[in-house]
């Protein structure tokens, strides 16, 4: 893993790709994970369930998070923080970064 020596700009380690979701993991440690994820415009992960909580927090663009089936927009410089074992999914309203920490 490469730890930069000097600031860097978050949403510039990943890229979009066409019709795809992107992923780079920043962070794994045994208490968790963090990890960068670009979602081009409609792409989603759906149906998603963690054994561990988590925080998503949009870097750029909008998500539409459904918790236990409920829709959340989501969008730049928002977050929303999930329990363990709570079922979600997540689209992407337009081309969108997310960071996502998972805490065991």
């Amino acid at each position: 893993m490469n730890i930069p020596v000097m600031p860097k700009s978050i949403i510039s380690i990943i890229n979009y790709q066409s019709d795809a979701i992107v992923s780079k993991q920043l962070l794994k440690k045994n208490n968790g994970t963090v990890t960068l994820h670009a979602f081009d415009k409609d792409e989603s992960l759906n149906d998603s369930t963690s054994p561990y909580d988590i925080l998503i927090h949009v870097l750029e663009g909008t998500i539409d998070l459904k918790v236990n089936g409920t829709s959340n927009l989501i969008k730049a410089t928002e977050y929303f923080s999930l329990p363990a074992k709570i079922p979600y999914s997540i689209e992407a309203k337009e081309k969108t970064k997310i960071l996502l920490t998972v805490i065991k």
